[in-house]
This record gives structure tokens, C-alpha cells and sequence, in this order.
């Protein structure tokens, strides 16, 4: 099967002490944390990429989605996505966490948070409508352009970042590890 799907969360959890130099944990397998705490550290961004996707590079995109299992059991919030412009290197946590996304390459604001940067400015989706029934499947489609380019020049794949803009919320996403293969995070493109 398909093995080119990676994923990974970056959180500012110890940013404000000096464990991991400041820069935050990630988390490399099990859930994907997607938390905004109300107030003080414990923020969580889950990040997506699909590699290695096996499409050729002159085709033409005619749709794609991403279909996520979200897992929540209290009153949701709303999950926005961005398309991230940079690449990212989840093989450890010294490589990829709020701080830096590669060995001693800084984000350009922490947490990916760089629009225009870390973020392709002006792209973005919304995933509302969440309950609190547990584990969720939920599809979301994706930005042709932002897509096209990943087929186009496969280096540009970064991926998305899923930011929780509801504070006090925490939800999880299922991750590329879930026990569960169902479960992963899934990309589907229709091209031509």
C-alpha cells in the first residue's frame, strides 16, 4: 500500500523553559494533538504531507480532498488549515517542532505561523460542523492550484497545518501511525 503519507504535531509545550533549548515538543507518532489551551502554553499543530504520490507531473488536477478521522467528544470548535510553503523534517524532535522545521532552519514565526512564509498566503480551509460523537471522518477539499503545484513539482508537497481556533478546545486527529490503518489520513486526487 501507500507509505508516503507523514504527519506529526509541533506544540509550544516547554517554550518558556529551557528543556529541548525552548523549543517546544513534537510528536511523531500516536495522535495528532490539535489543543488551544485558554491561556498559557499547550497549543498544538497538527501538520499532513503526502509524498511520493505517484502521479505524473504533467498531469492536470481536476479535484482533490483530504479526508481526516477526527476524534472529539466535547462541544467542538472549528479547525482551520493552512498549506504550508516550506518543508518540514519529522524524523526527530530536534529536526521538527514550534521552533524549527529542519536542522537549525527557524520557522518564520513560531508554530508555522508565518503567513506569506511558513504558510502560502491567502489559502486556507475551515472544517466546522464537528460533534461530540468520538471518532469522525471528515473530508475536506483541497485548493487545485496548491494541489497542481505538489503534482506539478513535487518538492513544493509540504502539506497543511491544522490550527485550533477555538481556546479551551482539544481535539485529535488520527495520524499516518493510528493502529487503525482506516484511519489515516487520506488524499485523493482526481487528474487527467
Amino acid at each position: 500500500g501507500y507509505a508516503g503519507n507523514v504527519t506529526g504535531t509541533i506544540t509550544n509545550i516547554y517554550t518558556d523553559q529551557s528543556y529541548n533549548n525552548g523549543q517546544g515538543v513534537s510528536f511523531l507518532t500516536g495522535d495528532l494533538i490539535n489543543k488551544n489551551p485558554a491561556t498559557g502554553t499547550g497549543e498544538g499543530r497538527p501538520l499532513v504531507r503526502f509524498t511520493n504520490l505517484g502521479i505524473p507531473t504533467t498531469a492536470t488536477v481536476l479535484s482533490a480532498s483530504l479526508t481526516i478521522a477526527v476524534k472529539n467528544y466535547v462541544t467542538p470548535g472549528t479547525l482551520t488549515g493552512y498549506y504550508l510553503n516550506v518543508p518540514w523534517n519529522s524524523s526527530s524532535t530536534t529536526t521538527f517542532n514550534w521552533a524549527i522545521h529542519d536542522t537549525g532552519v527557524n520557522w518564520s514565526a513560531p508554530g508555522a505561523g508565518g503567513v506569506g512564509t511558513d504558510q502560502i498566503s491567502g489559502k486556507s480551509f475551515s472544517i466546522t460542523g464537528l460533534t461530540a460523537a468520538g471518532v469522525q471522518m471528515v473530508t475536506i477539499p483541497l485548493d487545485l492550484s496548491v494541489v497542481q503545484s505538489w503534482i506539478a513539482n513535487p518538492s513544493t508537497s509540504n502539506g497543511i497545518i491544522l490550527i485550533n481556533s477555538t481556546p479551551g478546545w482539544n481535539v485529535r486527529e488520527a495520524s499516518a501511525t493510528d493502529s487503525t490503518v482506516s484511519l489515516h489520513p487520506i488524499l485523493t486526487v482526481k487528474y487527467q
